[in-house]
Parts: C-alpha cells; sequence; structure tokens
C-alpha cells in the first residue's frame, strides 16, 4: 500500500476518495511552498533493486493491468535510449502524451536526467493542426509519435511549412509504412533522423532502427530493427520451439531489465515471464506479438498473436493483408478483420477509408490484392468507412462493424438473370455466397468466392439438374451467364443425342430395302444442305 498519494487541486477529490480507505497521506503539490523546498537529492537509502513504479497499460486485452519496475530497469532503459536518440542539454523534447503512461514515463527521466528541456502539449485538447505550429515555435528538437498521428500530422501541413529544428522524430506503436517516410520528405529537413522502435511497458525500448530515408526495404512495411543493449529476441513457434529463418514466430524478449511482473496478479506473471534457458541472471517475456527476422537479421513486426489467424487451414497475418492493401493508391488506412458465416466459416473482411473520402470498385481491390498475395488472404467482403475506429490510439478491430449481405460496388452495372437457367443459379449463387443480388455478368471472386464456395456451387448445381459437363468448366466459369452458356449447350447437345437415338430405332423397325432407302434420302438431304450452306 502507498504510504503517500501525490495529487493536485484538480485531481484532488479522486484523491480523498482513495485515500479515504488508506492510511495513506495526501501530498498536495498546489499547496506546496515551492520556495522553500531544498534543491539536494533527498538522502534515501534506495537499493538497485527498490520498486520505482507501478504503470497500468491495458495492452490489446483491454483488462488493465500493473506492470512493476525498479530503479535498475528505470536507469538502464534511460542509458540506452539515450546512448540511440543522443540526447543533450541543448535539446528540446516533446512530452505529448501522459505522465502515467510508459512513453511518457520514459519522456520525462530521458530529458530531465540528460538536462534537457521538456515541453508538454495537450494533443487531444489542442489538436493536429495546433501541433504543427507548436512545434515550430517551441523549436522542438525531438518528438515521439505514432505512426497514425505522424500521418495526420503531414495531412495538416501546407505547402511551404517545414520543421527547421527537428533532429530526431521517434515512431513506435504501430505498424510504420515506407509511404509514411516518402511523405516526410517534403516538411522535414534532410538530416532529420527518423527511428522505429518496439517495446512494451513490460520492457520499453527493447529494439531500435534507424531508418534510411533512400533505402529500398523488402517490404513496405518498416522494421523495427535490432535489440537494445542488453537484451536478445528470439522468436518461437506455437510449440515453443525456434522458429526458422524468414518463419514468423512470436517475439520472446529475453534480458535481466525486464519487469518484474504484474502488481498483485502472481498468475499471469508467470505466464507472461519465465526463466531463461540460457543465462540465470536474465527472464524471457512472451510478447504476444508476432515478427519475422528479415535476412539482415533485422525484425520486422507483424502485429498480435491474436490477429495471426487461420483460413481455409492457412496462416494467415491481418497485419500483411493491412499493410498490402495500403499500398493501393487510392487507400489512405485500411484494416482486415474476421467474421463467421451462416456455415460457421471464417473469411476475411476488408475495411477500408478511402483518400477523399470516395468509394470505388471493390473488384479493383480484389485485383490489386491477388496480384501481390495468396488468394486466400484476399477478404471476401470489403466495407468503406469514412476512419477506422480507435482505442488509445489503435485500430479497434471489435468495433468494426459486419458486412452486409448486398451486392458490391463493382466496376460494372448489375443485369438481372433473363431465363430460368440463369435464374436458377443466380438462386444457387445468393445461398453459397451469401450476397444478394447477383448479376449475371457479376464476377465469381468479385462476389468473395473462393475454391471452396466453387466446389460446394458446383456440387449443388450437378445434383440439382444432373449435369454431365467437365467440373473443370463449370468450376473456371466467371459468371452465372458464363456457366448457363455451358448448361445450354450440354443441354442442346443431350436433346440432340435423343433424337439420333430415337431415329435408329425408327430404322432397326423397317424392313432392310427400306432402311437403306430411308439412309440414302438423309444422305442426300444432308448434301444438299452442306451445297446451299
Amino acid at each position: 500500500t502507498a504510504a503517500v498519494i501525490l495529487t493536485d487541486r484538480q485531481s484532488r477529490p479522486v484523491a480523498e476518495s482513495l485515500a479515504s480507505s488508506t492510511k495513506a497521506k495526501l501530498l498536495d503539490l498546489d499547496e506546496l511552498d515551492r520556495a522553500a523546498l531544498s534543491p539536494e537529492n533527498l538522502q534515501l537509502p534506495l537499493s538497485a533493486d527498490t520498486l520505482a513504479s507501478i504503470i497500468y497499460t491495458s495492452g490489446s486485452t483491454g483488462q488493465p493491468k500493473g506492470v512493476v519496475q525498479n530503479h535498475r530497469n528505470l536507469l538502464h532503459l534511460v542509458m540506452r535510449s539515450t546512448n540511440f536518440y543522443f540526447l543533450s542539454p541543448c535539446d528540446r523534447v516533446a512530452l505529448l502524451r501522459s505522465f502515467s503512461v510508459s512513453g511518457g514515463t520514459l519522456r520525462i527521466f530521458n530529458a530531465l536526467l540528460n538536462g534537457a528541456e521538456l515541453l508538454p502539449f495537450d494533443l487531444k485538447q489542442e489538436g493536429i493542426i495546433e501541433l504543427a505550429h507548436w512545434l515550430r515555435e517551441m523549436e522542438i528538437s525531438h518528438c515521439s509519435l505514432s505512426p497514425r498521428i505522424l500521418r495526420h500530422l503531414i495531412e495538416s501541413l501546407k505547402e511551404g511549412e517545414s520543421f527547421p529544428n527537428l533532429r530526431r522524430v521517434t515512431l513506435s506503436g504501430e505498424p510504420l509504412y515506407c509511404a509514411d517516410i516518402e511523405a516526410c520528405n517534403k516538411y522535414f529537413a534532410p538530416d532529420c533522423v527518423f527511428l522505429n522502435s518496439l517495446g512494451a511497458t513490460e520492457i520499453p525500448f527493447a529494439a531500435q532502427y534507424v531508418i534510411d530515408k533512400k533505402a529500398k526495404h523488402e517490404t513496405s512495411l518498416i522494421p523495427v530493427g535490432y535489440p537494445a543493449a542488453d537484451i536478445r529476441i528470439r522468436l518461437l513457434r506455437d510449440d515453443g520451439s525456434e522458429a526458422q529463418a524468414g518463419e514468423p514466430g512470436e517475439i520472446v524478449i529475453e534480458s535481466r531489465y525486464l519487469s518484474l511482473g504484474y502488481w498483485r496478479s502472481p498468475e499471469l506473471t508467470r505466464e507472461k515471464f519465465q526463466s531463461s534457458p540460457k543465462e540465470p541472471e536474465e527472464r524471457s517475456y512472451l510478447t504476444g506479438d508476432i515478427g519475422r527476422f528479415l535476412p539482415d537479421r533485422s525484425l520486422l513486426h507483424l502485429g498480435r498473436k491474436d490477429h495471426l489467424v487461420k483460413i481455409r487451414g492457412y496462416r494467415v497475418s491481418l497485419l500483411e493483408i493491412e499493410t498490402t492493401l495500403r499500398e493501393h493508391p487510392s487507400v489512405k488506412d485500411a484494416a482486415v478483420a474476421v467474421w463467421a458465416n451462416e456455415m460457421h466459416e471464417e473469411y476475411l473482411a476488408g475495411y477500408v477509408v478511402a483518400n477523399g473520402g470516395h468509394a470505388f470498385p471493390t473488384n479493383a481491390l480484389s485485383a490489386f490484392l491477388r496480384a501481390r498475395v495468396p488468394d486466400f488472404m484476399v477478404p471476401s467482403r470489403f466495407v468503406f468507412l469514412e476512419r477506422l475506429p480507435q482505442t488509445n490510439g489503435k485500430v479497434d478491430r471489435r468495433a468494426l462493424p459486419q458486412p452486409e449481405r448486398i451486392r458490391p460496388q463493382l466496376g460494372q452495372a448489375y443485369i438481372a438473370a433473363s431465363n430460368p437457367i440463369e435464374m436458377h443459379l443466380v438462386r444457387l449463387w445468393e445461398e453459397v455466397l451469401g450476397v444478394c443480388p447477383v448479376g449475371v455478368e457479376d464476377n465469381f471472386l468479385d462476389l468473395g468466392g473462393n475454391s471452396l464456395a466453387a466446389s460446394r456451387l458446383v456440387s449443388r448445381l450437378i445434383g440439382s439438374l444432373q449435369l454431365k459437363s467437365p467440373v473443370k468448366a463449370l468450376l473456371e466459369a466467371p459468371s452465372v451467364a458464363a456457366m448457363a452458356r455451358i448448361i445450354e449447350k450440354e443441354q442442346a447437345i443431350a436433346a440432340g443425342a435423343g433424337e439420333v437415338e430415337r431415329w435408329l430405332t425408327e430404322l432397326e423397325a423397317l424392313p432392310e430395302g427400306e432402311a437403306r432407302q430411308r439412309l440414302a434420302a438423309e444422305r442426300q438431304a444432308i448434301q444438299v444442305g452442306k451445297d446451299n450452306g
């Protein structure tokens, strides 16, 4: 239990309610006579193992948990980040995050322990447009942003605006794309260094990457880089074995500077923190994130483990699909979620924020993805949104709306069925695909179809119409109209075969001489038809 609760005038009622159930004393910072306070350090007998902070984080689970750190961990964090940022007393550091989160705590200690000036800015209250003005007016030299805030900042800038004093921009917390860095070149000085990083409240600033703004990357996703000092990173398969080169696996961070665990949550602590198999003084932290090592051993962050799903038997990274979607020139932002249809089969749905806010044909998105990823990674449905729902600055997939069972916006007009065969086919397509209405020229894949759905459709079709057409031909028919033509051709052939069989039966019933005369007459009629044709 805390002995003292720090508060101010605004938060005093909340602090008093907390103190009423404990023996903690209140220390109101607004009531202190600061002129009477000594500038000397407090003479307290603290060891490196003394608890220094408890920071609550909900992470991706939504359940708050208190992450405990001691003085050794915090000092080592400041040391490794200082050496990477090259902070000095001449720097002016922007504080855009709350004091109560890990990123805010790092910025505070990082600046003050290096003699730099720390300048707070309330982003929620002041807004993005004011942030651009403030960064210039305050001559900020070091700023930490999420990639999403960076994009909004760039969009708010006008021609000719720039940040001449910014020399370092650190990005973390979300996927960072090559397009984000390319957009920055116009507004940031050439010598401004961009850094991408990976961390968690349990082990902040665990990996780091200096971005070469002119380099060509293997993917459109920027790596989070290499382990920081005194930290190792491993990738594990689901069975706990080491992932092979180029294979995705859960990111496991090993260090002696990991969090001590979760406040009053021993079971969760045992689940996420384990003893290191190599070093007795180190422990392992199972991040729940998925990553893949590139050939140069830099780490590519592929999202949360619960965002690695199985579709039609294949492991699929939702982040990889989102990354590819964002490469489309008409896409501003994108997210992907998993849903289940009436048959409890899971399918992918893509959510797109279009450039300029104008929706466009979804078959353009499907074709764009099929040219770049396997077909099982192409979403069956697409939904256009004005903006993606967010929680704590990150996309909230649980708030994404379920796709409706309506015909998507395609590149061609809707054409209704015009004959009984087409009408029958349309009903089957609508039932199998869960889309209504289906036009006879609509492409099967553009309506969300896949190989499994095609097999199910053809099976039902053959059973209902007693067809003998090659299954391959039916499977490859791209539309209702094309499939109807195959069926009509078979029916015509079947009708012709029936007529020949009836004629041969009649000949067998005739005397031999009369049968020969009948055959000769038929040959002559066929020849006359050819001559006239």
